[in-house]
C-alpha cells in the first residue's frame, strides 16, 4: 500500500480527471497534472463497467501500486 504522502485526495482526482492530460495505451489510459510542489503522486481508479467484480478491481489497484 502507498504511504498516505504519495497518495491523491478525492479533490486532487477530481482536478487531474478535469484538467490533466491524457496518454493512451493498448491497455490503459494515464491521466497526469504537471505539479512542482509535491513531487509524485498517485492514484490508481479501477471502473465497475470494465472490471466487474471487486476481486479484480482490487487485484488490479494493488498491481498499479506495486509498479
Amino acid at each position: 500500500m502507498l504511504p498516505k504522502s504519495k497518495r491523491l485526495t478525492s479533490s486532487e482526482v477530481e482536478m487531474v480527471m478535469s484538467k490533466g492530460q491524457a496518454v493512451f495505451g493498448d491497455f490503459c489510459l494515464v491521466k497526469f497534472l504537471k505539479n512542482k510542489d509535491s513531487g509524485l503522486k498517485i492514484s490508481a481508479i479501477a471502473p465497475k463497467k470494465v472490471f466487474k467484480t471487486a476481486v479484480e478491481r482490487n487485484k488490479v489497484k494493488r498491481r498499479v501500486n506495486s509498479a
